[in-house]
């Protein structure tokens, strides 16, 4: 009897432990709307031209991607925590390599790559070989190391935003 009650608590603990919650999809723009067009087709040339060293191949390629740059209002893992959190939220990625590209003042040498949608800004600074992202609070002037590269926060898990739960 005591054996057979171990057995069904061990299958109910092994059976509850492996369940988990389904992958979030985050909300994507249209491919067919006008942002999306330009989301998708950065001007590379204007950018090496601003920064003077060629943009990583894992942007380019990020940028790409239709069902990668479209996504928005999601939260990513930090690896390092900002101001007591760790994770950051994702508004929108940004359109990069246009014209009235303005970088943030004192921030010239980074390239914003996405946004909080309330004055936060994720950049990177395309001149090191392995950039870390850095989460700039417009209203604050302050920055934050997310601890992630580059290439990590691009390819961060997509989690359902706070707000949200």
């Amino acid at each position: 009897m005591t054996i057979r009650l171990f057995l069904l608590l061990s299958i109910s603990v092994i059976a509850s432990c492996d369940r988990h919650e389904p992958e979030y999809k985050p909300a994507s723009t249209s491919i067919e709307d006008p942002f999306a067009k330009v989301m998708m087709n950065p001007n590379w040339k204007r950018l090496e031209e601003r920064f003077g060293v060629p943009m990583p191949a894992e942007l380019k390629a990020f940028y790409g991607d239709p069902a990668k740059v479209l996504q928005e209002n999601f939260d990513i893992k930090t690896a390092k925590s900002i101001e007591g959190d760790y994770s950051v939220h994702v508004e929108t990625f940004t359109p990069i390599g246009e014209a009235d590209d303005v970088p943030i003042p004192g921030n010239e040498s980074f390239l914003q790559i996405a946004s909080d949608g309330g004055g936060g800004a994720y950049q990177f600074d395309p001149k090191e070989s392995a950039p870390e992202v850095i989460y700039h609070f417009v209203d604050g002037d302050d920055s934050y190391p997310t601890g992630l590269s580059l290439s990590q926060f691009l390819n961060a898990p997509r989690l359902k935003p706070e707000e949200l739960e």
